[in-house]
């Protein structure tokens, strides 16, 4: 069961990643013009990257802290309800705290990794190119 609840969990972390990889690129291509109007203020292409990247990791925080609590107050519970037509009165949940919370920074950095990615896109953004468009 422990094997089967870790592919589980790589499983739900690459779509995550790619989730956020591709949210990542669509803010970036929609916001484009603001990136270049804040180049042209003066704002360095790190400087913005790490806005996005920071964005991302607020989002992230204020999903595992609202998330994990919530799914292990949750999960055992429909669990049990879902595999009792299968005979199973009770589902052998096993959380240990150590677990939990070395899985949070994980989470976090997986958030972070598919957003750095992608937001390099921003350090080729020209303010005179998008005077044209």
């Amino acid at each position: 069961m422990a094997l089967v609840a870790i592919i589980l969990s790589i499983i739900f972390m690459a779509v995550a990643s790619i989730i956020t990889f591709n949210a990542t690129l669509i803010s970036i291509y929609s916001d484009k013009k603001t990136f270049g109007i804040y180049k042209a203020f003066g704002m360095t292409p790190l400087q913005i990257r790490l806005s996005m990247v920071w964005k991302v990791a607020l989002l992230a925080a204020v999903g595992v802290s609202i998330g994990m609590p919530l799914a292990l107050a949750t999960t055992p519970g429909m669990l049990g309800v879902l595999l009792t037509n299968m005979g199973l009165v009770s589902f052998p949940f096993d959380i240990t705290l150590w677990g939990t919370l070395a899985v949070i920074p994980v989470c976090l950095a997986v958030a972070l990794l598919s957003a750095w990615l992608p937001s390099g896109r921003i350090l080729g953004l020209n303010p005179r190119n998008l005077i044209i468009e």
